[in-house]
Parts: structure tokens; C-alpha cells; sequence
């Protein structure tokens, strides 16, 4: 009754319900009401909310028993329950919580905001997950163990190779085309590689002592297991022989990534044929395959700004 109760309340309702058998309007009754009680006694909406009541079958004219929440819902002890909660898991949504601990929705965002005052963030992508990067961690740690000092003739032991493409024109990289310029001086132009721009694609193998083998894969072949083992692998296998007759490739230590044809069994079978060990790599890790780093980045940065016709 305009934001308090007045003391006349009862009487008013009496005067409301005994009006309504008339047919008389909300508004009728109210402006009544307001002639004889004064303009702020009552509001017209509360007079429209008693009449449908008194419609409904309300015979009473008081208000019902009970009326509103306790507030006795955030207590310590559900404040304990909804931290006990959030500990255990804290992705449970305030619906969930309030489910668990038997208090309204409201009364647990009330907990979380105002007692416990915690907020709901989203987590946050990362590439990968910490169990990788232990990965990455576990394997440098064997690689410094089998190799703790620089020796000329363990590191010759060592070779290393991968695939990449190369196009038949690599232009140059946006950031070696950046000039000073004044506000009036004209952006340089370059050409960009278009994607019908021949390529092919190199399987190359490098130590120490420099390049051990480039293979040129045929157009609409793809490097399988076979063709890994049969070609490239053959290939490094011959360079050896003929370097190293009494050995060839055992003793050698190679590293390659973990691609499905490097993997293969026959791939496996091999190597161990001729007594290679073969480091372990762990994934997404290129800056730990010296092909990646290393060998393709200047080979393409090397072609930038050149055409050519032939492999």
C-alpha cells in the first residue's frame, strides 16, 4: 500500500471486497477509497490484486502466514557447505550448488559474491597441456645425459631430417620489404605467391658435415612408410656406405619427427636392422628438430625473390 502498510489496511480490504460485489471497477474502487482515506492510502495496482483474490476464493483479510524468505539461509554453516563445494569442484554452476547445499539460487549467488567473493572465469586455451611440455622437458634431459660435452665424433654419429615443400617461387618476407617513410612516401609493393604456384616437396637429411641426402618426392606421391623406407632411408643408407664402407648407418643416431610413415613398423624393422637409435621427439616441438629451425628457414629464406622453372 504505497510502499507501507496503513494502519486502516484491514478496513480497506473489507471496503474493497464488499465494493466488488457491484461490479465495480479497480479503478472505481480506488478513486472511492482515495475520496475517503485520503490520495496515498492505497495504490490502484494493490487494490486490482486484492480484487482478483477476493475472485479467486480468498476469504481472509489478512496477510498469509509466512510471508517472504528467511534470511537465516546464509548461515556460517552454508557458507562452509558452498566453500566445501567450489574446493571439490569448482565448475559447479550456482543452480548445481544450490541443489547440493538446499538454499534458493539467490541466497547461494549471495554466498559466493558477498562472503566467499569468488567469480565464475572461463579457462583459458593454451596450445598444448603441461603433461607435453613435460614431455619436452623428460627428452632434453636424455638428450644432455647421451650427450653431456660437445665430441666431434659422437655429434658425427648424429643425422637429422624431415619433409617440407618448396616453391618453384618463394617471394620475400613482408618484414625484410619495411622501409622509413614519411606520411606522404608510397607503400612499396611486392608480389605474392599465388596458390596455383608450382611446388615440390624435399626429403632431406643433414649432419654435422653438411647435407647427407635431398630427395625430391614425384608429383602426386605422398611419403608413405614404404616410400620412406625404400627411397629416403636407401638413400641415407648408400650416402654412409660409401662415407663409412666398414659401418655405413650403424652407430648413427637419427632424429625425425613423429609423422605416421616415420613410425611405421617396416620404418622400425629397418633402422634396427642396421643398429640406429633413434631419438625420441616429442610433439609440437620443431624447436627441437634442427630441420625446423634450422635447415628449412634459410633454405626458403636463401630462394626469397627467385624464380625458377625446373627442380
Amino acid at each position: 500500500m504505497a510502499g507501507k502498510y496503513s494502519v486502516n489496511n484491514v478496513e480497506i480490504r473489507a471496503y474493497i471486497k464488499a465494493r466488488m460485489t457491484f461490479w465495480l471497477s479497480g479503478e472505481a474502487i480506488h478513486k472511492e477509497l482515495c475520496r475517503i482515506y485520503g490520495p496515498s492510502v492505497v495504490s490502484e495496482r494493490t487494490v486490482q490484486r486484492w480484487i482478483v483474490k477476493f475472485k479467486s476464493g480468498t476469504e481472509s483479510l489478512n496477510d498469509a502466514s509466512g510471508r517472504g524468505r528467511k534470511h537465516t539461509v546464509v548461515t556460517k554453516n552454508n557458507i562452509k557447505k558452498v566453500q566445501e563445494l567450489i574446493n571439490k569442484e569448482a565448475r559447479y554452476t550456482v543452480s548445481e550448488i544450490a541443489k547440493y547445499t538446499g538454499t534458493s539460487t539467490g541466497s547461494t549467488f549471495t554466498i559466493l559474491k558477498k562472503h566467499l567473493k569468488v567469480k565464475k572465469i572461463a579457462a583459458r586455451w593454451i596450445p598444448h597441456l603441461l603433461t607435453e611440455k613435460q614431455e619436452r622437458v623428460k627428452c632434453a634431459k636424455k638428450l644432455l645425459k647421451m650427450f653431456p660435452k660437445y665430441n666431434d665424433r659422437k655429434f658425427s654419429n648424429i643425422v637429422t631430417g624431415d619433409e617440407s615443400w618448396f616453391h618453384f617461387f618463394e617471394p620475400t618476407r613482408k618484414v625484410n620489404n619495411k622501409i622509413w617513410a614519411t606520411k606522404h612516401t608510397r607503400r612499396p609493393c611486392i608480389a605474392k605467391r599465388m596458390t596455383s604456384t608450382k611446388k615440390v616437396m624435399y626429403a632431406m637429411f643433414f649432419g654435422i658435415h653438411g647435407v647427407v641426402t635431398q630427395v625430391p618426392i614425384p608429383k602426386g606421391r605422398t611419403v608413405t612408410a614404404k616410400f620412406y623406407k625404400r627411397i629416403v632411408l636407401n638413400k641415407v643408407d648408400k650416402y654412409y656406405r660409401k662415407r663409412r664402407p666398414n659401418t655405413g648407418m650403424r652407430g648413427l643416431y637419427l632424429l625425425h619427427d613423429n609423422a605416421t610413415p616415420h613410425k611405421a613398423d617396416i620404418v622400425k624393422k629397418f633402422l634396427e636392422s642396421k643398429r640406429v637409435t633413434v631419438l625420441n621427439l616429442p610433439p609440437y616441438s620443431p624447436d627441437l628438430a634442427p630441420c625446423d629451425f634450422i635447415l628449412f628457414p634459410r633454405l626458403k629464406k636463401h630462394l626469397q625473390g627467385r624464380r625458377y622453372s625446373t627442380i
